[in-house]
């Protein structure tokens, strides 16, 4: 992984590691067990067990939609921040106005008098 990292090349940790560890064997891949037919396709025929192909497991799937999901709202929140701050500014703006003109009033009643 970390050599993937060092270039720049964003891996799916899974998948590096079937690719180290090799085939399936037995239906079992050491440390997941049985769970290894959610990483592996099952070959469909006896001929064919030795070309076992990688397939992203469900988990890895929802993680990368889950990963997308996030990074869309944390860009729609920066949006929605940005766009918050303006209207406070805008606001700001309005008020220091409407106080700057009753200020202006409030001074000519007094030259009146």
């Amino acid at each position: 992984m970390a050599e993937y990292k060092d270039k720049g090349i964003d891996k799916d940790p899974s998948e590096v590691y079937f690719k180290a560890v090799g085939r399936q064997k037995k239906g079992l891949i050491p440390g997941l067990g049985s769970a290894g037919d959610l990483y592996y396709e099952k070959p469909s025929s006896r001929v064919d067990k030795s070309s076992n192909t990688y397939t992203p497991s469900l988990l890895s799937q929802l993680s990368a939609c889950l990963e997308q999901s996030q990074q869309q709202h944390e860009s729609e929140r920066a949006e929605w921040e940005r766009q918050r701050a303006e209207w406070e500014r805008e606001r700001l703006e309005v008020e220091k106005e409407r106080y700057q003109k009753e200020q202006a009033q409030q001074e000519e009643v007094r030259k009146d008098k």
